[in-house]
């Protein structure tokens, strides 16, 4: 029988921030002397969230192995005439009141405020962690693809944001710790994880030798992710852009060099791992395993003695979940072809990931092939 979830009571207004920003107002955050900031997204870092069907809620089997929201306690959220089940990510109440002792944490989110102001009570029901005027909430006049560090109106020195789109972020890739997309796996562990690093770029910060003011988060960020992945040599496949400059802007490849890759982008002696742009997607196939530099990549690999590593063909999902796990994680998931050249087809089919910011907002919607059921109205 299925159990009564229950239906929450909107938190006021007043707490949602105004949409002019501090900056346009021409103030800056005041903040405690002993705190930094955290940016925090809402859908899909925090919460997960699906309209409810009219038919009854599918029953998963137990070989299943995600669950599904029916088998879970989601909280309803109700907008306009549609309801919407809620799931909170495992850990993250108790992820906000740990951060909240050492760092002022915003909300910010492309929900609107009718819909935010019925999350707040189940994120934070003592309202202790989302003070007044620390919720970015979307309206007409904001894009809904972009987010801007200028609404929170703080130091960027003393900023870092955590959320699972990177396009949104473009022009603060230097500030964001990205985390894995939640959709609904209560086996997610991605919270319970990340209040290590924080605290110990929150410890670092506050326990420099060098004066305040030349103190920056994004360096701790960088200088705590470098040697993560020091010994991997990186080229590209698939991406349409047309030098290694242009690639080089692009925010995974930004980030990956601030994990220690090395970013070489043609096939060489030294490169360790080439990355396929939705290699292993169904939508793909396998049209890239006779791409040049896939067979110039094998061709390398069997020059290598045998006590050398290959190069491994991976998709780019790879490289995705080892920057959301702050660890290269295992590539065998993720290889896509065998020594001799034919693609590995036992391989689940992966989602591609979104290369745009545009993307990012269509895959949070639904996307164009409808896989997803729409969701409420909240681009991220």
């Amino acid at each position: 029988m299925e159990s009564t979830r229950p239906v929450v009571t909107p938190r006021a207004p007043a707490l949602v921030q105004s949409p002019r920003s501090y900056a346009m107002r021409g103030h800056r955050l005041e903040q405690p002397p002993d705190k930094l900031v955290l940016v925090v997204d809402l859908d899909e870092t925090l919460v997960y969230a699906l309209r409810k069907d009219r038919a009854p809620p599918p029953v998963l089997s137990a070989a299943d192995e995600t669950p599904g929201l029916a088998q879970l306690d989601c909280t309803t959220v109700v907008l306009g005439d549609e309801q919407f089940d809620v799931l909170l990510r495992p850990g993250a109440v108790e992820f906000l009141h740990r951060m909240a002792k050492h760092y002022e944490i915003f909300l910010y989110t492309m929900g609107t405020q009718e819909y935010v102001s019925q999350i707040l009570p189940v994120l934070d029901p003592d309202g202790l962690v989302f003070t007044p005027g620390h919720v970015c909430v979307w309206t007409p006049e904001h894009d809904r693809t972009t987010k801007e560090l200028a609404r929170v109106g703080a130091d960027e020195r003393q900023v870092l944001i955590l959320d699972d789109a990177l396009y949104a972020w473009r022009e603060h890739v230097a500030n964001l710790v990205l985390i894995t997309r939640f959709v609904g796996d209560r086996r997610d562990s991605a919270l319970h994880v990340l209040p290590q690093y924080l605290r110990q770029i929150h410890a670092s910060y506050f326990h420099a030798r060098t004066p305040a003011r030349d103190r920056d988060v994004r360096v701790l960020l960088a200088q705590l992710c470098k040697p993560l992945m020091a010994r991997c040599e990186l080229s590209f496949t698939g991406y349409k852009h047309p030098s290694p400059e242009a690639m080089r802007d692009e925010p995974i490849c930004q980030l990956a060099a601030r994990f220690g890759a090395t970013l070489s982008f043609a096939v060489r002696p030294s490169t360790t791992h080439l990355i396929i742009r939705d290699g292993g997607s169904a939508a793909r196939g396998t049209d890239w395993a006779t791409s040049p530099k896939v067979r110039l990549a094998l061709r390398e690999s069997a020059s290598r003695a045998p006590t050398d590593e290959p190069i491994l063909v991976v998709s780019e999902q790879w490289l995705h979940a080892s920057i959301c796990s702050l660890w290269p994680v295992d590539e065998r998931p993720h290889v896509l072809v065998h020594a001799d050249g034919t693609p590995v087809t036992q391989q689940p089919a992966q989602t591609p990931l979104p290369h745009s910011a545009d993307e990012e907002a269509a895959a949070e919607c639904g996307g164009a092939d409808g896989a997803r059921r729409p969701r409420p109205p909240s681009a991220s």
